[in-house]
């Protein structure tokens, strides 16, 4: 699955993330997220550096779920 993001510097051009771009370690924690129903945002420095034209060198991610 593909998620694209708005591009803030070229509103007509999205930001695309395949999942093969992002490492398996992301995906996994993305993917148990999902599966509890919670969603989640990839945020920070890999959005930047994508933005950039460069490789993300940490990837960060939001979430609206609640610590247990």
């Amino acid at each position: 699955m593909v998620k694209t993001l708005p591009n803030p510097m070229e509103s007509q051009t999205p930001l695309v993330f395949s999942m093969e771009s992002i490492p398996k370690p992301v995906q996994h924690i993305l993917k148990c997220l999902n599966d509890k129903g919670h969603k989640a945002w990839l945020v920070g420095g890999a959005i930047r550096d994508s933005l950039l034209g460069e490789t993300p060198k940490d990837w960060d991610v939001a979430t609206e779920a609640e610590p247990d």
